[in-house]
């Protein structure tokens, strides 16, 4: 049976590949454009319906028709006044899959934690979130070929800091899964560790307390000595800073408010 609400989708290859219309199968898995202009075109089949299927492009010498790879596609040239018919393209392609397991630093399961799909080929965005069940497992079903990050957040303010795959504290030093179709990426694990603080005094060269001061940290920063979190010294001299992820951080103190 054919598959319907399958978005079509036409590229002209004169115009660098743009798509340049799309529309949708019928229920009988059957489309057809009308009124094209003459040209270079390439065909694609996104499944919005059934989402299962990865996005897929016309290839008569393939099997079942059909390519993942946009540039091994075949470039269909359309004369003025001209018809093409296709051959039947099957979408046997199914999307990946990424799961894993979410624990504390003592190793027990925790509900409830959110975790993120970041997409690497889409500059780093969030493509989309899950929650972590009972157990403390996580699946992203579904998932398009392509390379990821993955992060995994305290949303319910249980005062865990932030991490991400592979025990990493920043986006930027997770390690990066690569899905491929039909592929089951499990043991995304990830360890959340509890929140610090960060507390001191300041005194001058007379061990007096000195009100005021400007302390500041950043985590993310530690490195390149910009800062963007900061608080002031009590009369005490005494300051406290709740909350901070563990890691690397660095601590200045400045006669000045930021």
């Amino acid at each position: 049976n054919g598959l319907s609400d399958v978005t079509v989708i036409l590229y002209d290859m004169d115009d660098d590949g743009n798509w340049v219309d799309s529309i949708q199968s019928g229920g009988d898995g059957r489309f057809k454009f009308n009124e094209l202009s003459a040209g270079n075109y390439k065909i694609g089949f996104l499944d919005n319906s059934q989402n299962e299927y990865c996005l897929a492009y016309y290839c008569v010498s393939a099997a079942d028709r059909a390519v993942t790879d946009f540039s091994a596609a075949d470039t269909l040239a359309l004369v003025r006044g001209g018809n093409l018919t296709l051959d039947d393209v099957k979408l046997s392609q199914k999307k990946g899959v990424v799961s894993g397991h979410v624990t504390n630093a003592e190793g027990a399961s925790l509900e409830g934690i959110e975790v993120s799909l970041y997409s690497i080929d889409e500059d780093g965005d969030s493509s989309h979130s899950v929650e972590t069940d009972a157990l403390g497992n996580y699946t992203f079903d579904n998932v398009a070929p392509g390379t990821y990050k993955v992060g995994f957040h305290d949303i319910k303010q249980r005062n865990y800091g932030s991490s991400y795959y592979k025990n990493a504290n920043t986006l930027a030093d997770a390690n990066v899964i690569s899905v491929t179709p039909g592929n089951v990426c499990s043991g995304i694990d990830g360890q959340l560790k509890g929140r610090c603080t960060i507390s001191g005094r300041v005194v001058d060269v007379n061990n007096q307390p000195i009100e005021g001061i400007c302390v500041q940290y950043d985590p993310e920063h530690y490195d390149s000595g910009y800062s963007n979190h900061w608080v002031l010294t009590d009369a005490n001299g005494e300051y406290s800073i709740p909350n901070v992820d563990s890691g690397k951080t660095i601590v200045s103190f400045s006669d000045w408010v930021a």
